[in-house]
């Protein structure tokens, strides 16, 4: 099997406060087959983010 590559071709908010707190939606190729793949590696910028279960959808293409 080869390796596929992640793509982000997407992210909607573009800025934010230097504290967080700001939702980012994050569109790609290759993200994840499920929650659990992405749960704990998402960083926008070098900062880890807490990615929301209930907003993760898979790609439906």
């Amino acid at each position: 099997m080869a390796d596929v590559d992640e793509e982000v071709t997407k992210i909607l908010t573009v800025s934010g406060p230097p504290e967080g707190g700001t939702r980012v939606t994050i569109h790609g190729v290759n993200l994840g087959l499920d929650f659990s793949e992405i749960a704990h590696h998402v960083q926008v910028a070098g900062v880890p983010c807490t990615p929301l279960p209930g907003e993760y959808i898979i790609a439906e293409q």
